[in-house]
């Protein structure tokens, strides 16, 4: 756990970019969100959000892992957690030049393309996805919080996709 300055417990998960390692930033997440979703009652509720959190931290990372550290390989993989009674939050760092993530277009659903899917299932699934270029690092910070017993609104249901 690092140091917390905003009320939210912080853990963090530095790996080396291989995707080898994806799968332990995949656990890293799940075990976490565990800990999130401890005062939930609903089992379905529980199973869905991990399932997206899985999810969306494995796209993330393959993407950090795959698109990033390329020019500097000594340079690992950053996921970190922050979360509270409401919301969790994950940032995932990587070491690379800026790009332009608003530019990302969603995939083409239609003609089922074998890549492209990652932000768009990030973008889908969280109730806010942002990128940042911080002293070197791409950061793309991700929030979702806490499921209620109503669908929440504005997302899509994991089965809907």
């Amino acid at each position: 756990m690092i140091e917390n300055k905003t009320g939210m417990d912080t853990l963090e998960l530095t790996f080396p970019p291989s995707t080898r390692y994806v799968r332990v930033a995949v656990q890293f997440a799940a075990s976490t969100g565990a800990i999130f979703c401890r005062d939930i009652t609903e089992p379905d509720a529980i199973k869905e959000f991990l399932s997206v959190l899985e999810l969306v931290v494995s796209e993330a990372c393959t993407n950090a892992v795959k698109h990033g550290s390329r020019k500097d390989s000594t340079k690992d993989v950053i996921i970190q957690i922050r979360f509270d009674e409401q919301a969790m939050v994950i940032k995932v760092k990587d070491f690379n030049e800026p790009f332009d993530f608003a530019s990302i277009k969603d995939p083409d659903l239609e003609n089922h393309p074998e890549n492209g899917y990652g932000v768009f299932l990030m973008r889908s699934f969280m109730n806010e996805v942002n990128y940042t270029h911080e002293d070197g690092w791409n950061c793309i910070t991700m929030v979702k919080k806490k499921p209620a017993g109503e669908e929440r609104q504005g997302q899509a249901p994991l089965s809907s996709l």
